[in-house]
């Protein structure tokens, strides 16, 4: 009996100690003042633009690790080129030095002349595949775009088309691309004797329809993004005259 009587005496005095400490947290929380509510809601804006700046600080930091990248493969694709031309002229000179007829003369300057044209031919059908690359990266990002903003509620259609018109470009860009890499191939099991007339144009010549297919991706994306921004209430170019123009 008197064990419960002691179990029961500790419950009240429990109880007597929790009981203020209740009541003084909720007298606090309803008694909280119009300030107290203002610097709530000014915390909470603040985090939010934080966050936002901070996306947007981590989007221009991987716009600029993108560029970055890709002007150092520019630079590494013509820095390889030129050392690889360099090469085939050393070797070309020494082998000359060796050559005891006119006819064996004849078919080293035609091997160098051929394998020249190779090594330039590689270097822009490197340059055109990087710059296509790059672009299939923008327009993944502009995608994403589309879509946030059509989860925010905003009518996207004509972007949307407009992508659809970005995407055949750049399928086209790389068909041509892959038709130029199978005519690189073919120049290389070009024959180089003496009676053989080998007719190599310059590679940009040979090469300009992929450049100009790859430009093509370049202004439907850029149609695409002017697209976006009208749909999102910003004054950016005429969408309307630049799919017309990259349509021609």
């Amino acid at each position: 009996m008197k064990r419960t009587y002691y179990y029961c005496g500790l419950m009240a005095l429990a109880i007597i100690t929790v009981a203020p400490t209740v009541i003084f947290a909720e007298n606090n929380i309803s008694s909280s003042s119009p300030k107290a509510k203002l610097r709530a809601v000014v915390h909470n804006v603040e985090q939010k633009v934080e966050q936002k700046v901070e996306t947007k600080l981590q989007n221009v930091k991987a716009n600029k690790d993108i560029r970055n990248t890709a002007v150092e493969a520019r630079i590494g694709i013509a820095t390889s080129t030129r050392a690889e031309v360099r090469d085939i002229r050393v070797n070309t000179k020494q082998d000359l030095k060796a050559a005891s007829t006119t006819t064996q003369k004849h078919e080293i300057r035609m091997e160098m002349r051929k394998d020249v044209f190779s090594a330039q031919l590689n270097k822009m059908i490197n340059q055109v595949t990087l710059s296509l690359n790059n672009l299939k990266q923008i327009r993944t990002r502009v995608e994403a775009r589309i879509e946030k903003a059509t989860q925010a509620g905003r009518n996207m259609s004509k972007a949307k088309d407009l992508l659809v018109t970005a995407d055949a470009k750049i399928l086209s860009a790389e068909q041509t691309i892959n038709s130029l890499k199978s005519l690189g191939a073919s120049t290389s099991t070009v024959s180089t004797t003496a009676t053989s007339i080998i007719k190599l144009e310059r590679p940009r010549q040979m090469g300009a329809d992929a450049i100009k297919a790859v430009n093509e991706v370049r202004k439907a994306l850029n149609t695409v993004i002017i697209a976006i921004a009208h749909d999102m209430g910003l004054k950016l170019g005429n969408a309307t005259t630049t799919a017309t123009s990259t349509n021609e």
